[in-house]
């Protein structure tokens, strides 16, 4: 009996598996894909995608705090951005220290005017319910991560944003300073929980078959 329950929590966890890590399988999926053409529709079924798009910068920047940059503090920018045919999505435009931040209520980050978007689109993850705090001259900073939470706050748009970065992955110089983007790393979590509910249950099984034909032949005598 251990040994079947163990067997079964071992396959639901390579269960749990494949679901911790469906979003790499998505990333992987979308390696090589062209990029998202300038008036494809955003939304889940194209999360991963590289993108290369023409259109501009708007409204004023929103900050997550604790972002770290070669081990110094600052911020994550994100932005919108219009495409030329008016669809409207979040951009995750880098890192930026506190004074970057600070300048942010009196001066735009650039660049201003018709520009080029190249980069990587992903789904908006995080906390969902967490509120943000109004500082550096007026700019909004949202917790470390919580894009779910930016996305809520604005339902019209689509539930995903663009990872700036050049179109093969590389970082970029750019006045705030751009990520790049990555493949997720695969999670071993449930991984290595199966592992051990497996050798949990061979142990149990071994344990079992010395006594398991003397109690068959017990059971078909008695019968």
């Amino acid at each position: 009996m251990a040994a079947v329950i163990a067997f079964v929590l071992c396959g639901w966890q390579l269960r749990r598996d494949g679901e911790r890590n469906a979003t790499r399988a998505s990333a992987l999926a979308a390696e090589g894909a062209p990029p998202l053409g300038p008036t494809e529709a955003v939304g889940p079924h194209v999360q991963w995608r590289v993108v290369d798009w023409s259109g501009q910068y708007a409204g004023t920047p929103e900050l997550f705090a604790q972002r770290l940059e070669k081990e110094r503090r600052g911020y994550g920018l994100v932005q919108r951005f219009v495409r030329d045919d008016g669809v409207e999505v979040w951009v995750d435009r880098g890192w930026i220290d506190s004074d970057a931040a600070r300048a942010l209520g009196t001066s735009s980050p650039g660049p201003e005017g018709p520009t080029r978007l190249t980069g990587q689109l992903r789904p908006m993850t995080g906390a969902a319910d967490a509120e943000p705090v109004t500082g550096h001259g007026g700019v909004r900073i949202w917790p470390y991560g919580a894009y779910a939470s930016l996305a809520a706050a604005h339902p019209a748009m689509p539930a995903s944003y663009v990872v700036s970065g050049r179109l093969d992955g590389s970082r970029g110089a750019d006045p705030v300073g751009l990520d790049g983007f990555a493949t997720p790393p695969r999670d071993q979590t449930s991984l290595h929980y199966a592992s051990q509910w497996l050798a949990i249950g061979l142990l149990a099984l071994i344990a079992a078959i010395p006594g398991l034909w003397p109690r068959v032949r017990s059971f078909l005598d008695a019968g």
